[in-house]
């Protein structure tokens, strides 16, 4: 229930994106054993991007670069998946940012840990 919990919490706080056609959203944001899943959807067929998650908590900062993935009828970050052993518990801010050609789009959310 904790990752369903936060899942929707990072649903609710998704940002709109800086370019009208382009956007993203957190689908996943939860913590299954020993790792933080983050997971996301992004607006159009693309195979070329890069993606930048930054997790802040305070003063720190944990950052993770991917590449997009082209999926039948969206796109996708090939998705995050950090070691809780890298995180302190507590609540942590997400954020995805995608750049794909010269578009942009942001996401945010937050996770418990």
């Amino acid at each position: 229930t904790d990752a369903k919990k936060n899942t929707q919490k990072s649903d609710q706080q998704a940002s709109g994106s800086t370019d009208s056609s382009l956007k993203t959203k957190i689908t996943v944001a939860s913590v299954e054993g020993n790792t933080l899943y983050i997971r996301n959807d992004i607006s159009g067929v693309y195979s070329e991007g890069t993606c930048t998650l930054t997790l802040t908590k305070g003063s720190l900062i944990v950052k993770r670069l991917s590449e997009v993935q082209p999926l039948p009828q969206s796109t996708t970050c090939k998705g995050f998946d950090v070691p809780v052993s890298e995180l302190s518990t507590g609540a942590w801010n997400i954020k995805l940012d995608v750049a794909i050609k010269d578009k942009t789009a942001s996401a945010a959310g937050e996770v418990d840990v």
